[in-house]
């Protein structure tokens, strides 16, 4: 949709899948269930942030930039597919962590070190402070002559998920889909928000559910105002609707917030798994759907709307959290 307007980098194999659900759907009541494998890569073992680094590194390299700082915990999904992209595009990843350097090495945290990327561990310190210390590396860096680019801090990022609802609109109108509602994870809203300004440039816009993870429903409802706003800015293009008619944001199975399951969330990791051999993470597609379940249950999505979920991958990080996804009650009964 802005490849040719913005840089932008060819970073995998475009488009993704599309799955139907045919056993889970029978779980919760619904005919035509699909989802969208954004899971699916060939940069390091998929995720959202694929999208997103296409345009985030095009930009680097249009800056002529020769090393890329981003900042996370150390199971942090976007530090790891940086860090597999910078090595795919043999640029130099320095990885800010606001945790404490493990002892072993696992899920996320591992695949960094596979990659080759360089990691600070600051401690248990808060998101201000991580960022704070990053601007100061990023300082140092230009310091030594050393052109760096902080992930964190560029917006342009959220085209790549304008690029993601175009193609899904066309994956819908060849094979006949017929899907009506998306739904989608809401966390801090950039994945949300490019794709709702996605689909209010389409001539027959998707009906757009969003779950989620980390803000009560009045302060994701800004963020997503605000960049969706900044996203118009930016194209310089006017949306042909306007997106509120066309979309809904849901707090209601977030829990006591970021990374911190709830018991039907953690039970969908099991159900999804054992019902489709999918596997999706606790932090934010466990939480999506089992909004997508309580929307079915309700009455808001109907059972015979053709219906898409996007999987936003996330999934190595189940290894770094082997000790609450096996202790959950569900994985005793079945062993």
């Amino acid at each position: 949709m802005f490849k040719n307007t913005f840089p932008w980098i060819l970073l995998d194999n475009w488009p993704t899948p599309i799955h139907r659900l045919k056993r889970f759907g029978q779980l919760i009541g619904h005919d035509n269930l699909f989802m969208k494998r954004d899971d699916i890569s060939l940069v390091g073992l998929g995720g959202n942030k694929v999208r997103k680094l296409e345009y985030w590194l095009g930009e680097a390299r249009a800056r002529q930039c020769d090393i890329i700082v981003v900042a996370g915990e150390d199971q942090s999904n976007l530090v790891r597919l940086t860090a597999a992209a910078c090595a795919k595009t043999g640029l130099e990843c320095l990885a800010v962590h606001n945790s404490v350097q493990p002892d072993l090495f696992q899920g996320n945290a591992l695949l960094n070190r596979l990659f080759k990327a360089k990691s600070v561990y600051l401690g248990e310190v808060s998101e201000e402070e991580r960022h704070t210390a990053a601007l100061d590396l990023l300082q140092k860096l230009q310091q030594e002559g050393r052109k760096p680019y902080y992930i964190n801090q560029e917006f342009v990022g959220t085209l790549g998920y304008t690029q993601c609802v175009q193609e899904l609109s066309e994956q819908n109108y060849q094979q006949n889909l017929k899907i009506k509602n998306i739904v989608i994870v809401g966390a801090m809203g950039i994945t949300a928000s490019g794709f709702i300004y996605g689909n209010s440039l389409l001539t027959n816009p998707f009906r757009i559910h969003v779950i989620s993870v980390e803000f009560a429903k009045p302060k994701l409802d800004q963020i997503i105002a605000q960049k969706v706003e900044q996203l118009q800015t930016l194209t310089g293009r006017v949306s042909l609707h306007n997106y509120l008619d066309f979309t809904t944001t849901y707090d209601e199975y977030m829990g006591e917030g970021w990374g911190k399951p709830t018991d039907s969330s953690l039970q969908m990791i099991h159900t999804l798994a054992a019902a489709e051999g999918i596997l999706i993470d606790h932090v934010y597609n466990a939480k999506t759907v089992d909004g997508l379940a309580g929307l079915v249950d309700k009455g808001i999505i109907k059972a015979d709307e053709s219906t898409c979920i996007i999987h936003t991958g996330g999934v190595p990080s189940l290894f770094g959290y082997a000790e609450l996804i096996q202790t959950y009650p569900e994985l005793k009964k079945q062993s």
